[in-house]
């Protein structure tokens, strides 16, 4: 699901780790659909592990692309627009997820879901940090952050980052900024239906 130069060129950045997402096309109900079935995280040019569907998904909302579905204990929502921001120094670091999510659930729990929603996704990622810490796998791009706005601080990290990433203190902070009602076509959901 990407392109040889962008993948080159996130490779070569400093201070963030290549991955590299996949896409299975299936047909279903007589359509063909594409959809992010792994993702494959490298360490320089050499693949270092591959996170499952969810992981990957979880991956690519970290990163801040938006869409695919956000399962919770009581609801299913696609994530519909979303805005990343992240924050990194030599004392750690902040990832901020602001999202816009569709739900096919009743407006009388709104204010629940949202909240359901915010900290089901923010353990999602902080779950997969920890993940991506014990691999030494700077897969966000707090490293790239720090080049980017401390240079000075950079030079100093930049010789054992791999390391140093796995101790460094991250913080997840998810807003949801709007929540609309409507029908959701994803996989996900389409799964809960038919289990249903």
């Amino acid at each position: 699901d990407m392109d040889a130069s962008s993948f080159y060129q996130q490779v070569a950045a400093p201070g963030i780790e290549g991955v590299l997402p996949f896409m299975v096309l299936e047909e279903r109900d007589g359509e063909e659909v594409c959809s992010l079935d792994g993702t494959a995280l490298f360490k320089g040019d050499r693949m270092l592990a591959v996170l499952d569907d969810q992981d990957s998904r979880c991956l690519m909302w970290m990163q801040g692309k938006a869409g695919g579905t956000l399962v919770t204990e009581h609801a299913v929502f696609e994530v519909m627009d979303l805005e990343r921001s992240l924050s990194a120094d030599k004392n750690g670091g902040k990832l901020s997820l602001k999202l816009v999510l569709k739900a096919s659930d009743s407006e009388e729990n709104r204010e629940a879901l949202i909240v359901e929603a915010e900290n089901t996704l923010e353990r999602r990622c902080r779950s997969l940090i920890r993940q991506l810490q014990k691999l030494e796998c700077d897969a966000v791009g707090f490293g790239n952050r720090i080049y980017q706005k401390h240079p000075d601080q950079w030079a100093a990290l930049e010789k054992d980052w791999a390391r140093r990433f796995a101790d460094y203190p991250i913080s997840v902070e998810v807003k949801v900024d709007n929540l609309i009602w409507g029908r959701i076509w994803s996989d996900s959901a389409q799964e809960e239906q038919h289990g249903s």
